[in-house]
Parts: C-alpha cells; structure tokens; sequence
C-alpha cells in the first residue's frame, strides 16, 4: 500500500521475509528507510469483518497507526504495541 503525508510517500511492502526483501530492494538501488512488524489476519470476506476486528482493538484499548486490506481476505494492522495488537486480535 502506499501512504502520502504532505510530501513524503512511504510505500509498504508486505513481505514474509524482510532481510531477504531488503537484500533484493538494495541491490536494485532501492533504499529502505524503516522496517516494521505488523499483525496479518486472514478474514472471511463478508460485511462487518474489519469493524468486528477493530472493536476487539479498541475493547483492548490499543492504538492502531496502520490497517489495510492485502491480496488473499487478510488485513494488516500496526500499532506503537505490537504484542498488545497481537494478544487483542487472537
């Protein structure tokens, strides 16, 4: 997904491996400005599944800095605690 705030972008690449990603995006003279974990969740595709998810969030009291949907039903969530995000969504 790709992210713009005034003028920066930051492009976020989802990806299972990120040394190997990060080796792959350097040599192609690609910079990496920050790496961070995120929480995936795969989701059944029907109405209300993100608001269900985000209210077990919110219960929780954590914080989200970061949700989108990915390819296959999954969506990603950061937050500033990712065990905390972690342990509400389980």
């Amino acid at each position: 997904t790709c992210l713009a705030a005034g003028g920066d972008v930051e492009l976020h690449i989802l990806v299972p491996h990120p040394e190997a990603a990060r080796r792959a995006l350097t040599i192609s003279h690609v910079g990496v400005s920050r790496a961070r974990e995120v929480v995936v969740v795969d989701v059944e595709d029907r109405p209300g599944v993100l608001a269900d998810l985000t209210r077990k969030v919110a219960r929780a009291g954590v914080d989200l800095d970061l949700v989108y949907i990915a390819t296959r039903n999954r969506v990603v969530f950061g937050a500033p605690d990712i065990e905390a995000l972690r342990t509400a969504l389980a």
